[in-house]
C-alpha cells in the first residue's frame, strides 16, 4: 500500500525554562494502485491503425490480459462474452482475432491460446517483459 508519513517535531519551554519536545505523526494511505497495462509508445503507430469494432474487440482482451496473466485464453466461451458486451455477433469477435492476429498484435500460441504482443503491451516488471520480448 501507498503509505506518506510526515513527522512534525515541537519544542516547547515551560515557565521554568524546561525545555520539551513534542513529537507528532500522521500517515495518509492511498491504497493499493489498479491493475494496469503498459503501451509501449514505439509502436503505437500499428494500434493506431485499429478502428471500430476491432479496436473495441481489442480492448475487451486488453482487460483480460491485465486481470489475468500473459495468455489470453479465446474460447468460444469468452467469444460469446464479449460480443454480448459489445453488442456484437460471436462471428465479428473470430473475425477481430484474425484480423488482430494477421496485424501481429495477438501471437497464436495454440488453438484458442494468445499472446498479446510484447512489442506493443507489458505487465509486470520490466526483467520480466523484456525476457518475453
Amino acid at each position: 500500500m501507498a503509505k506518506i508519513s510526515k513527522v512534525e517535531t515541537t519544542k516547547v519551554v515551560d515557565m521554568n525554562g524546561e525545555i520539551t519536545e513534542e513529537t507528532t505523526s500522521v500517515s495518509f494511505n492511498y491504497g493499493k494502485e489498479p491493475d494496469y497495462i503498459k503501451v509501449y509508445l514505439d509502436n503505437i503507430v500499428v494500434l493506431a491503425e485499429i478502428q471500430g469494432w476491432i479496436s473495441k474487440v481489442l480492448y475487451e482482451l486488453i482487460k483480460c490480459y491485465a486481470n489475468k496473466g500473459q495468455f489470453i485464453i479465446i474460447n468460444s466461451g469468452y467469444k460469446r462474452i464479449v460480443a454480448e458486451n459489445l453488442g456484437i455477433k460471436q462471428q465479428s469477435v473470430t473475425n477481430a482475432v484474425n484480423q488482430l492476429t494477421k496485424k501481429n498484435i495477438l501471437i497464436k500460441k495454440e488453438t484458442g491460446v494468445f499472446l498479446l504482443n510484447p512489442q506493443f503491451f507489458g505487465r509486470g516488471e520490466w526483467k520480466d517483459i523484456s525476457k518475453i520480448r
